[in-house]
């Protein structure tokens, strides 16, 4: 292996561990209370060493939410182009999303349950083109389209109906995060159950 090489491969390694760093930190401490500074004594490395890999707190904060997302698009890759019914599709997306949250409370944590102030874009326009949040968004449009084009569902704003049917799962899995035991009603009906009814408002 040549010195070009051995220093992409060691960019590429610290890289990850001011990531990995940064996680524990996060979940741990609070994405709020945890600064350049504290990530880089956990790395042994000086601050100015991070800020070569990152421009802020911010911007790692958005690579710790696209791994996250990115096993999220694992898991629903595809469905945008399946011949299965829309309502399916969306009924199937939507029950994958909070399965997901439960199974990985600290992924979801970080990427849905952190601060606005500390994520570094505001807008779809904002977000990367390559970002992986932005192609799950475009997907679950997709599907809702072809709803609308096949008449199983109501017309509508892709976007914003997405972000309708987000608020209403992610609800669902801030719950049985913050409430694993939750013994008001049987788990699997309370999941299901919303899921039909934000199924039922897509229809006329």
């Amino acid at each position: 292996m040549g010195a070009k090489e051995r220093r992409a491969r060691h960019k590429s390694e610290l890289r990850e561990q001011i990531l990995v760093a940064a996680r524990e930190l996060f979940a741990a401490e609070g994405i709020a209370n945890v600064s350049m500074r504290r990530i880089a004594e956990r790395i042994e490395y000086s601050p100015k060493t991070l800020y070569l890999h990152f421009k802020n707190k911010g911007e790692i904060l958005y690579y710790l939410c696209e791994e996250a997302f990115r096993k999220l698009d694992q898991l629903t890759a595809g469905m945008e182009s399946s011949e299965e019914n829309p309502e399916d599709l969306v009924r199937r997306g939507l029950r994958l999303y909070v399965d997901f949250g439960i199974e990985h409370p600290h992924d979801y944590r970080i990427a849905f349950l952190s601060s606005a102030r500390d994520y570094p874009y505001r807008t779809h326009d904002e977000l990367p083109p390559d970002s992986v949040s932005l192609a799950i968004h475009s997907r679950f449009g997709k599907i809702l389209r072809k709803g609308v084009e096949q008449g199983v569902f109501r017309d509508m704003d892709p976007l914003l109906t997405t972000h309708v049917l987000w608020a209403g799962v992610h609800g669902v899995t801030t719950v049985l995060i913050f409430d694993p035991d939750f013994h008001w009603v049987d788990r699997d009906k309370f999941i299901n159950e919303t899921i039909e009814a934000l199924l039922r408002s897509l229809k006329n």
